[in-house]
C-alpha cells in the first residue's frame, strides 16, 4: 500500500523528542502495554469511566456474545473501560459563536498571543461537488494552528467556541487524527481461512439482529476498539511520565491549585464524509498537501470550560502538546507497526476493515477495504492515488487499476474500480469482490461515478442471475439525483422487464431509457432488432453511435470500444 513517504519528506522514521523525554514515552509499543489500560482508567477515575457494553444501546449489544468471542482482551472477566460519553455530539454544546465576539473567545484569543501560537480563522468552504468547493470568507467560528509530529509532519490543531442556551461558553480545541480510505461501517461479513488447511470459510452478521439495529462487523471498529484506544491516548497526552508505571491523579499535570470541575474533559467524534488534508512534500513556498473527504474521520480534542486566562494557558498548553503526542504515537503504529508480526499490529488495534479478509496483507494489500491513516500521512496516499488514477485510466491496465482499486485513497478510487470492473471483471466469477468494490465506489458519495457503481452493480447482478438484486441497483441508480445512468439503467431495467414477461414495466423504461438519449450494450446483449432503445434515428455527422455518445474521442480521435466512459487512450471523457 503507498503512501508512507518512503524517501525525501516524510521518510523520517525515529523521533525528535522534547527534552527530558525518550522516543519509546511517545511510541506505539509503550501505548499498547497492558498496564497502560489501569493507569487511564485510574487517571480518569473522577471521570467516571465506563464498560465497553454499558456505552452501547439494548440493540447493539444483540450480538454480544459473538463480540466477546472475537473480542476477548475487552470482553473478558473484567470488561474494558471506555471514556464517556463515547462520542460527542455537537448539539449538546450549543451553537459555535464567532471567537472574537465571544467573551471566552476573546480570553481564548488572548492566551495564545502570550503564548507566541500562531493561527488564523479559517476560511468556510462551500462543496460544489464531490470533488471541489469554493472558499469563501471566515465567518470566524473556528480558529487553527499548525503542529508538527516528533516525526516531523505537520498537521492542524483547531479551536471553535459554542454557547448553550443559557448563555455559558465552552471551548472544543481538537485535531483530526484519523481518516478512513473506504467506507466499512456497513460491512457485514468476515472471511477467514483453515489454519491448516487454508480453506476459506464465511462468518456473516445475524440479518435478523441488524434489522434490530445490531453492530455489524464494521461499527467494532468505532464502537468498540477506537474508543479503547482513545482512552489510553489521552491518558499519554496529559501524564507528565508516559513511561512511569505508578498510578497518579489527574491533577498532577493541571496543577493542585486548579479547581477540578475546570479540568477539561476529553472527547472524540466519528465524522462522515469529512474533508482532511495533509501534506505530501515540501518546497520553498512551504507544504504541498492533498485533500479530500474521506468516509470516516475521527476527530479529539478537551471541551474546556470558561475560566481565567491563567487557567485557559495551562489547559491550552496540555491539550496543544497532548494531541502532538497522541498523532505521534499513531504515525509511529503507522509507520513502524503496520505488519501482522508487530506487537500490536495497526489494523488490528483499530480493528481497520482489513481484518475482515485473511487474503488481506497489512500495510500491504488491503484487498478492496478500508484501513485507518493518521491525518498528517494521508497527504501521501491522496497525491499517491491523484498522481496515479488518471494513468490507470488512460490504459485501461488491469494490474493499475487493480492496485488503486484496492489500495487507494479519495474520490478517483471510484473511477478505477468501475473502469476495473466493467472491463475486467464483470465477466468473471470473482462475485465477493465485484460487490465489495461497487459497494464502496457507491457508498463513497463521489457523485456521478458513485451513480455509475450502482449501474454496474446492477449489470453484475443481472449477469449472475440474480435479477431482484440487479432490479434493485438500478432503481437505486435512477433515484440518484445526477441522472448519470438515467439511459443505461433504464435500458437494463427494461430487458429485465421483458425477460419477466412484463410488457408494461418493459415499455415505460424503454421510453425512459430514450428520452435520455438511448444506450445499447455490445457485448452480447444488443437491443432486439424492433427495439428503439439505444438506436438513433441516424448516425449523423459528428460520430453518434448505439450509446447516444461519441463514438470517437474529442481529444485524441481515437475509437471508443463497447460502453466505456472514458477513452482508454487519453483518458478523456466520452461526450
Amino acid at each position: 500500500m503507498a503512501g508512507k513517504g518512503i524517501g525525501g519528506f516524510g521518510s523520517q522514521r525515529t523521533m525528535d523528542v522534547p527534552e527530558g523525554f525518550t522516543p519509546e514515552a511517545f511510541s506505539w509499543t509503550n501505548m499498547s502495554r497492558r498496564i497502560v489500560d489501569g493507569l487511564a482508567d485510574s487517571w480518569f477515575e473522577k471521570i467516571q469511566p465506563l464498560g465497553i457494553s454499558e456505552t452501547l444501546t439494548k440493540q447493539e449489544k444483540i450480538e454480544i456474545e459473538l463480540m466477546a468471542e472475537a473480542m476477548p482482551f475487552f470482553f473478558g472477566e473484567i470488561e474494558t473501560k471506555v471514556l464517556q460519553p463515547s462520542f460527542l455530539e455537537l448539539s449538546e454544546l450549543g451553537i459555535a459563536v464567532p471567537i472574537d465576539e465571544s467573551s471566552l473567545g476573546k480570553k481564548l484569543i488572548a492566551v495564545l498571543g502570550k503564548n507566541n501560537i500562531s493561527w488564523n480563522f479559517r476560511e468556510e468552504r462551500v462543496e460544489l461537488n464531490a470533488v471541489s468547493g469554493l472558499l469563501m470568507p471566515s465567518l470566524k467560528l473556528e480558529g487553527a494552528g499548525q503542529w508538527g509530529t516528533y516525526f516531523g509532519m505537520p498537521f492542524d490543531q483547531v479551536f471553535k467556541v459554542f454557547r448553550d442556551p443559557t448563555g455559558k461558553e465552552k471551548i472544543l480545541w481538537s485535531a483530526d487524527l484519523l481518516a478512513a480510505t473506504r467506507p466499512f461501517e456497513h460491512l457485514t461479513k468476515l472471511y477467514g481461512a483453515d489454519e491448516e488447511t487454508n480453506e476459506r470459510y464465511l462468518i456473516q452478521n445475524d440479518p435478523e439482529a441488524l434489522k434490530k439495529g445490531g453492530l455489524t462487523f464494521g461499527q467494532w471498529s468505532t464502537k468498540v476498539h477506537i474508543p479503547v484506544v482513545l482512552k489510553w491516548l489521552f491518558y499519554l497526552a496529559e501524564t507528565p511520565f508516559p513511561s512511569v508505571i505508578i498510578n497518579f491523579s489527574r491533577t498532577l499535570s493541571y496543577g493542585e491549585e486548579f479547581p477540578e470541575t475546570l479540568i477539561p474533559k476529553p472527547y472524540f467524534l466519528n465524522k462522515t464524509d469529512s474533508r482532511v488534508s495533509g501534506a505530501f512534500d515540501l518546497n520553498s513556498q512551504g507544504y504541498l498537501a492533498s485533500a479530500a473527504k474521506m468516509p470516516n474521520v475521527i476527530e479529539a480534542g478537551w471541551i474546556i470550560e470558561d475560566m481565567s486566562e491563567e487557567e485557559l494557558s495551562v489547559c491550552i498548553n496540555i491539550a496543544s502538546s497532548g494531541l502532538t503526542r497522541m498523532m505521534t504515537i499513531l504515525e509511529d503504529g503507522y509507520l513502524n507497526h503496520s505488519s501482522a508480526d508487530s506487537q500490536l499490529p495497526w489494523d488490528e488495534a483499530l480493528r481497520s476493515a482489513v481484518v475482515l479478509d485473511s487474503d488481506c496483507q497489512y500495510g500491504i494489500d488491503a484487498a478492496g477495504l478500508s484501513t485507518w491513516i493518521p491525518v498528517c500521512r494521508v497527504g501521501f496516499a491522496l497525491n499517491d492515488t491523484y498522481v496515479k488514477a488518471p494513468q490507470a485510466l488512460k490504459s485501461g491496465a488491469l494490474g493499475e487499476l487493480e492496485e488503486i482499486s484496492f489500495n487507494g485513497a479519495g474520490p478517483l478510487v471510484a473511477n478505477c474500480i468501475n473502469s476495473l470492473v466493467f472491463s475486467h471483471l464483470m465477466d468473471s466469477e470473482y462475485y465477493y469482490m465485484i460487490d465489495r468494490l461497487l459497494e464502496a465506489a457507491s457508498l463513497l458519495n463521489v457523485g456521478e461515478e458513485s451513480t455509475n457503481a450502482l449501474s454496474n452493480w446492477g449489470i453484475a447482478m443481472y449477469k449472475r442471475g440474480e435479477l431482484d438484486e440487479a432490479v434493485s441497483k438500478f432503481e437505486q441508480a435512477l433515484a440518484r439525483e445526477d441522472k448519470y445512468a438515467e439511459a443505461e439503467a433504464s435500458w437494463w431495467l427494461a430487458k429485465i422487464y421483458t425477460e419477466l414477461g412484463n410488457a408494461k414495466k418493459s415499455a415505460e423504461f424503454e421510453r425512459r431509457c430514450i428520452e435520455a438519449g438511448g444506450y445499447g450494450e455490445s457485448n452480447g446483449f444488443q437491443p432486439e432488432s424492433n427495439s428503439k432503445i439505444g438506436t438513433p434515428s441516424s448516425e449523423t455527422s459528428n460520430g453518434s453511435g448505439l450509446l447516444g455518445q461519441s463514438k470517437f474521442c474529442s481529444n485524441c480521435g481515437s475509437a471508443f470500444q463497447a460502453i466505456v466512459k472514458f477513452c482508454s487512450n487519453c483518458g478523456t471523457k466520452r461526450l
